[in-house]
């Protein structure tokens, strides 16, 4: 292969992950407003329903974090494999200079150079909770919120419906809904910040080689 079909190649193929990007985050975002508007709808405004309907409503709520753990993964991965694209189609070409030297009271910041095709790493420095990549503390503090917030507000509805089922008069069946739950909603964090590090991604990263 010629090297300018391998660039034509590597550019179709950085394409099809962009539109793929594009795809995600705008389909994900919506669904996953829109199911949590119901659950918090159903959970705190709506008019309270039968007893037993609090039963279920904490198991869709992992349901629907279980979703959102799934595609941020799916995204993680996605995002590291167009980095990757980006490195190989910037090889040869020259940096790029980001912003002008300035000198303050206590620093001077120097101009930066960056790679061409560097959206991705550009990403990843405010998305993730790698510190060899997160743009300082802060950015890994706006990371583990991001991630902490669906769960917050899964943990609500979970304790509305609780709070519910308790006050119906039936706090056995609250502690036997309340524990697994609980178990479950813990993995489920575990499990968010487990797919989301350099040492899961680099066995997707295997699997496919």
């Amino acid at each position: 292969m010629t090297s300018d079909a391998r660039l034509q190649k590597l550019l179709h193929a950085y394409d099809l992950e962009r539109q793929d990007e594009r795809g995600y985050w705008t389909t994900t975002s919506a669904l996953m407003l829109t199911a949590l508007s119901a659950l918090l709808t159903v959970t705190l405004v709506a008019k309270s329903p039968p007893w037993g309907m609090w039963i279920a409503v904490p198991f869709i709520a992992f349901a629907l974090g279980a979703y959102h753990v799934q595609q941020s993964a799916i995204g993680a991965r996605r995002r590291w494999y167009m980095e990757a694209l980006e490195v190989e189609l910037s090889k040869g070409e020259w940096a790029l200079v980001v912003d002008e030297r300035v000198e303050t009271d206590r620093k001077v910041f120097e101009p930066a150079e960056i790679r061409p095709f560097a959206n991705n790493g550009y990403t990843w420095s405010l998305a993730t909770n790698d510190p060899e990549r997160a743009a300082g503390v802060a950015a890994i503090c706006i990371f583990v919120g991001s991630v902490l917030g669906p769960a917050l507000l899964i943990a609500g509805a979970v304790a509305v419906s609780l709070f519910r089922i308790v006050d119906s008069g039936h706090p056995c069946v609250a502690w036997g809904v309340g524990i697994p739950v609980v178990l479950l909603l813990a993995a489920l964090i575990w499990t968010m910040f487990t797919l989301t590090t350099r040492e899961s991604r680099q066995k997707s990263w295997e699997k496919v080689n």
